[in-house]
């Protein structure tokens, strides 16, 4: 099955972060805008993928998600993380 792996950040250069991906497959999309840097790419998966992403997202302050490629559309999700 083939994932899409979906980096996020408000500072830091995720495109280089998703080209370095362990498992990546073809080229990074860009698909920063609005002051939010984001990166997608596609991956095999894996538990090396998932124990790279802990360490190297935690230090760039990047959050990432790994999605089925198949049937994904897009939707918002707003949320006020500093009021809870």
């Amino acid at each position: 099955m083939t994932l899409v792996l979906t980096l996020v950040s408000q500072s830091n250069d995720v495109a280089q972060l998703a080209k370095a991906a362990p498992g990546g497959v073809g080229d990074v999309a860009d698909r920063s805008g609005s002051g939010w840097r984001v990166a997608e790419r596609a991956v095999a998966g894996g538990k090396d993928l998932v124990a790279w992403l802990e360490a190297e997202a935690s230090r760039l302050g990047a959050d990432w998600s790994v999605t089925p490629a198949a049937g994904r559309k897009k939707r918002l999700l707003i949320s006020d993380m500093d009021s809870t």
